[in-house]
């Protein structure tokens, strides 16, 4: 298991207000209760290792096997602390006489400590457990007890006494029942973490997480497996389910089959079941927790239970099952199933019968894309023609022929976010001879989006598309083509071919109506508009752009306007405005089921709005979400590049180690993707500098100086590069002042290539700014440089601009100005969690005999005036955004301020905050909420 309890705050929360309550002299239980495998054990080792106040500590198990012998818990309590460990005596006295010594025994070992005492496993107690666990829940009086119990409801058939234990104590007021949940896929991923003791990958966790259905049991065997396939943990679950009454256990295997939530009704017709005998053992399944109830239908609670029970079925009950739920749901009245037509043909698909397969997957096909369910609908196209050959004259069966069909999946794998798919299925078209040219040139078209998406290719396929239709031969096809053509040179910054191929296909779209063209054409010019300094034409090209693909009702081009848009905003400094059209980007791609195929990319422009504005907790959420979903290669290394960005600023360096490698790797392969190396080769510079490892890191400088050419036109690139690779001189000629020269040589050569490119005057000026000051290291244009990316709101940046002003500062002897400069500094990274530029500035501080800013006296945690302010406003009970306005601060601020306190305090919650702020006298009285 993991060495440490993940998540379960609340929980623990809860558990010690209940020993806070005790405290007075009274018995207080908590009744811990949840599936195996979910936590219960390491919540209360965990809790009441971290008590206060020295408690004696009792803790006693039942045993599954040991329900024979009376009072067994009690006889096997073991003290975690030093203390006296009272046990009953059995021989031959009555109960009452049994239960009452034993009260008074605990009573004399408790004295006036407080004390612990945990049953474990209540739902294998015996009746004397029970009962001796009862009374002193009622009875022990004038001690200060916290009584825990645990059990897993779950193992309890409706009526067993232990149920009705935990139903009398639960009506006390004086008992509290703690059920615990499955863990978040977040939570999986730091228990993973905490496991493998290495960075894990948020698809990884995400895997796990749904096969594990958040039980930490699971997690953990799965997280630790050589094979996560292997027997163990199968043998284990199909030892529960063995248990089972033989109905429960044949429901249980028919809901497994189902595959997904399915009503009563449809599972008595696959289990040949009557409803009341379907009752009884759904009974069983639902109290148990194999079965959970969804609505008005039943689904197996956990995946990998399902897999076990699925495994050990023989192949042709499985099929048979499957035919009977195909069966049962194609008679189901509409009006009261909806349209089941894609559970129908996976079910058909299961049973191995093409005649019945084929035209069912066709059907559903359709309901997938009525749905904008694009991989549901790929899936079923592939089923089509993977039985195309095996039924007579398929195409009269279902009225279209198999090229079109391809076609249809091709699309269908360009909106899914499947490349690989979508790749291999155009290119067996185009080996197709009789092909027409204009299909020919259409598929070119498909090809070359799914290429560009893959390694930002796809410009051999555009060419070769048009040549297939002139002017004239189609021009419909040809105003995709050129739409297309323009978007796919937008990475590679082809400003004239941009211009040539959206104009016609404007002029195209336009004599056409064709909206969705115009849409793609649009956005496709707001780049260059924004390049040229025009930000108010970039703006004006992604609006019309919004407008036409909401016109046309094509999804695709609605969120890509919405990333370009975003893209402009951002580069312009415009960060909040960008990061709402980011998220209104992001919405769309959801709503319109393009979350794998576009929204990787608005989860990365999103995110990188949120990193500039320095949320990067926000940031963070909003990557590993869509790193889950296992985007598209280009896709999830964007979306991996943007996480090691915040991860480098954190000191989260084994991830970013394992992020920036699999980034490279998907760069170095790309044969069209050397720009995008420079920004990794940014990410991986820092990394170096945050590891101390400035050869490499100069190494990486020399690769940006050797292939300079390849930036011409993309200044933001360019110039947040040459700002990383100055730092690193900087930091070479701190460490190795004797290589000042050859370091100067460097400098200046990156200098004089941000000379040659001009940065247009839409983008924000922060990176130039910077560049002049790390130039002429004047104290004044260290300022500038601080107040410029203060004004676009990047507080990092800020930070790192600040401490070349400290610097400049110190050379001057000006030790005031850099003592103020380098506590804002200080403040900046510590709220940012930035701990590589915290421990720079604590480096600095020790060199320069500069002093942190004292504190506040008598207050034992560290805190400052600026958190002591923020702190008296949640003892108010105000939220972020009242304390912001009452300080003139940000809201971004407030919440970086909240989150040091917590820290500096050791809690979790406001509440908690709240009262060691009062238990210390850190509030007055007069700040509490009225």
């Amino acid at each position: 298991m993991s060495p440490l309890l993940v998540g379960r705050q609340p929980e623990r929360d809860a558990v010690r207000a209940a020993y806070a309550r005790a405290a007075d002299g009274r018995t207080v239980t908590v009744l811990i209760t949840g599936e195996a495998g979910i936590g219960k054990t390491t919540l209360v080792e965990t809790v009441v290792a971290d008590l206060p106040g020295d408690p004696l500590v009792l803790i006693g198990s039942c045993l599954e096997l040991g329900g024979g012998l009376p009072y067994r818990p009690f006889l096997d309590l073991r003290a975690v602390t030093p203390g006296t460990v009272p046990r009953p005596v059995t021989d031959g006295e009555s109960r009452a006489t049994v239960v009452r010594r034993f009260l008074d025994e605990l009573r004399a070992a408790i004295g006036s400590r407080s004390a612990v005492v945990v049953v474990e496993d209540l739902h294998w107690s015996d009746e004397t457990t029970r009962d001796l666990f009862v009374q002193l829940a009622r009875s022990l009086r004038g001690v200060a007890l916290l009584l825990i119990g645990t059990l897993r409801t779950g193992e309890l058939a409706a009526g067993h006494p232990v149920r009705q234990l935990a139903g009398e104590l639960g009506r006390r007021a004086d008992v509290s029942t703690l059920g615990l949940g499955p863990l978040t896929r977040a939570e999986v991923g730091q228990q993973l973490t905490e496991l493998a003791r290495l960075p894990i990958h948020p698809a990884r966790a995400a895997e796990i997480h749904r096969r594990a259905g958040g039980n930490p049991f699971f997690v953990a065997a799965l997280g630790t497996a050589i094979d996560p396939d292997a027997g163990d943990l199968r043998t284990l679950l199909l030892d529960r389910v063995a248990q089972l009454p033989e109905q429960a256990r044949h429901v249980l295997d028919v809901s497994a089959v189902a595959g997904a939530p399915m009503e009563d009704d449809v599972l008595a017709a696959a289990a040949e079941l009557s409803a009341p005998e379907l009752a009884v053992a759904l009974r069983v399944l639902t109290d148990r927790g194999h079965l959970a109830v969804e609505g008005a239908r039943y689904a197996v609670r956990h995946e990998l239970l399902r897999e076990a029970v699925l495994s050990d079925l023989p192949p042709l009950e499985r099929r048979r099952l499957h035919r009977r739920f195909a069966t049962a749901l194609t008679v189901m009245p509409s009006w009261t199933a909806g349209d089941r037509s894609l559970e129908i043909a996976l079910h058909w698909a299961a049973t191995d019968d093409p005649h019945e397969a084929l035209p069912a997957a066709w059907r559903a096909s359709a309901t997938a894309r009525a749905r904008t369910a694009y991989d549901a609908e790929l899936a079923h196209l592939q089923a089509v023609l993977r039985w195309w050959d095996a039924v007579p004259a398929a195409n009269r069966l279902i009225g279209e022929d198999r090229t079109a069909i391809v076609v249809r999946a091709v699309r269908a794998a360009l909106q899914a976010g499947d490349d690989d798919t979508g790749l291999g299925l155009a290119r067996s078209l185009l080996d197709d001879r009789d092909l027409s040219p204009v299909v020919r040139a259409d598929v070119l078209g498909l090809l070359a989006r799914l290429e560009n998406r893959a390694d930002l290719g796809g410009r051999q396929a555009i060419e070769a598309a048009l040549r297939l239709v002139p002017p004239g031969v189609d021009d419909a096809v040809r105003c995709r083509v050129l739409a297309f053509g323009a978007v796919i040179a937008l990475p590679e910054h082809r400003l004239e071919d941009i211009e040539a191929l959206a104009a016609e296909s404007l002029q195209l779209a336009d004599a056409l109506g064709d909206h969705g063209s115009a849409a793609w054409a649009h956005l496709s010019l707001a780049w260059p508009r924004a390049m040229a300094g025009d930000l108010k034409a970039a703006n004006d090209h992604c609006e019309r752009a919004v407008a036409a693909a909401d016109r046309a009702g094509d999804a695709v081009a609605l969120v890509s306007a919405h990333q370009v848009w975003s893209t402009v905003l951002t580069a312009a400094a415009a960060l909040e405005e960008g990061l709402l059209v980011a998220k209104a980007g992001s919405a769309a791609a959801e709503l319109n089921g393009l979350r794998r195929s576009k929204g990787p990319m608005m989860s990365a422009v999103e995110a990188e709005a949120l990193t500039e504005l320095g949320r990067w907790d926000e940031a963070v959420e909003v990557l590993d979400d869509a790193l889950a979903d296992r985007a598209p290669s280009f896709y999830n290394a964007t979306l991996a590049l943007k996480r090691a960005v915040v991860a480098v600023a954190r000191g989260e360096l084994p991830l970013a180690r394992m992020l920036v490698a699999e980034i490279t790797d998907v760069a170095q392969r790309s044969p069209h993707a050397e720009q995008g190396l420079y920004d990794v080769h940014r990410v991986a510079m820092e990394l170096a500098l945050a590891e101390g490892d400035l050869e490499a890191a100069d190494l990486l400088v020399d690769r940006v100086l050797a292939h300079s050419a390849e930036l011409h036109g993309r200044a933001q690139a360019l110039d947040r590069v040459v700002v990383t690779a100055l730092r690193v001189q900087t930091a070479r000629r701190l460490s190795a002042p004797r290589d000042r020269a050859a370091i100067d040589v460097r400098r200046n050569a990156l200098i004089e290539l941000l000379d040659r490119v001009p940065a247009p005057t839409s983008l924000h000026p922060g990176p130039r700014l910077t560049v002049l000051a790390e130039r002429t290291n004047r104290l004044g244009d260290w300022d500038a440089a601080a107040s410029g990316w203060a004004t676009v709101g990047n507080p990092y940046e800020q930070a790192w601009s600040l401490l070349g002003a400290v610097r400049s500062a110190l050379s001057s002897s000006s030790k005031a100005g850099a003592a103020r400069r380098l506590d804002e500094a200080d403040q900046l990274a510590e709220q940012l969690g930035a701990a590589p530029l915290s421990e720079l500035i604590a480096e600095l501080r020790a060199r320069s005999g500069l002093r942190r800013p004292s504190v506040r006296a008598g207050t034992p945690f560290g805190l400052t005036e600026r958190e002591l302010e923020v702190l008296r406003g949640l003892a108010k009970g105000a939220s972020n955004r009242q304390i912001a306005a009452d300080l003139y601060l940000s809201v971004n601020t407030v919440g970086a301020h909240v989150r040091r306190i917590f820290i500096k305090l050791s809690v979790t919650s406001r509440a908690a905050a709240t009262a060691v702020a009062y238990e210390h006298n850190l509030v007055s009285p007069s700040s509490a909420s009225p």
